[in-house]
């Protein structure tokens, strides 16, 4: 079994699975979409530097992530399933499993009664019961 290491920037995508039916139709090949979210496998080292450090990616094996969708990306066969190898900046983000927090809307605040000289503090201008 070949074991790929990827270089630099790179990163090796298990993607999640296309989808081959709708509802009880099979898809054609080319109606079947790229799938765009996957789970990495491997990182490489990062971004080399003049002095030859390197810059560490921001992922780890075992992130879920989503990607641009493209299909000129090189594929490898390992165990059976196809892999994609791309760059740290293909990946748009990583995916977690946090549950949402309910999103509340801030109290309204109180309503304040602004008092203006010569206009009288009960009703309304025009309103009936007050003086025009």
């Amino acid at each position: 079994m070949t074991k790929y290491h990827p270089r630099n920037d790179l990163v090796l995508v298990l993607p999640d699975q296309a989808a081959t039916h709708h509802g009880t139709i099979a898809l054609p090949a080319s109606a079947q979409q790229t799938p765009t979210i996957g789970t990495i496998v491997e990182v490489g080292p990062g971004i080399l530097k003049d002095d030859g450090t390197y810059i560490p990616l921001d992922l780890q094996e075992h992130d879920r992530v989503q990607f641009t969708p493209d299909n000129k990306r090189p594929h490898f066969d390992m165990d059976g399933k196809q892999h994609l190898l791309m760059r740290e900046g293909e990946i748009l983000c990583k995916l977690s499993e946090e549950p949402q927090t309910e999103m509340r809307m801030p109290e309204p605040a109180p309503i304040q009664t602004l008092v203006v000289p010569g206009i009288p503090k009960t009703g309304a201008v025009g309103s009936p019961g007050t003086p025009s």
